[in-house]
């Protein structure tokens, strides 16, 4: 009575199967067993050009056993210095590097607010993937933001 995740990913590669909705929800539907469940990442979905929520949100709701939290900022090219980022670096289709919870460009007010509504009962798991110096008050925004829309 293990539980195994597949988490949502980002890839270059568009065939992988956590990079993609439609093939997560083929995989969990032919599955048919509540031993497959999701792990909902809405930042990689993000950096795979995926609309997180409410799309992905949605469609995979039925599976989502655990829920990563992190938030990311869009690098634009001419916009943003890479020396200036304080989170670390994520690229697929979009480019990116991780920021405060509430601070990016995931749509958390909803999330939350759609999990509560839900009545999501399993783990959320925030992820600070900030350089060491920034992690306290990423933390402490983040849990801010997390206290104001739970």
């Amino acid at each position: 009575k293990i539980t195994l995740l597949l988490e949502t990913e980002f890839s270059e590669n568009d065939t992988d199967p956590a990079a993609s909705v439609d093939l997560l929800k083929q995989i969990f539907t032919k599955a048919g067993t509540p031993y497959l469940a999701c792990n909902f990442d809405a930042a990689n979905l993000y950096v795979a050009g995926v609309e997180a929520f409410p799309y992905a949100y949605e469609e995979l709701k039925p599976w989502i056993r655990y829920v990563h939290i992190k938030d990311i900022k869009e690098l634009v090219p001419g916009g943003h210095a890479i020396e200036d980022r304080t989170g670390y670096m994520q690229e697929g289709h979009k480019r990116g590097t991780c920021c405060a919870i509430g601070e990016g460009a995931i749509n958390y007010a909803g999330i939350l607010k759609a999990l509560k509504a839900d009545q999501y009962d399993g783990y959320l798991s925030m992820e600070l993937q900030m350089k060491d110096e920034f992690q306290d008050e990423t933390l402490k925004s983040s849990m801010d933001f997390i206290g104001q829309h739970w």
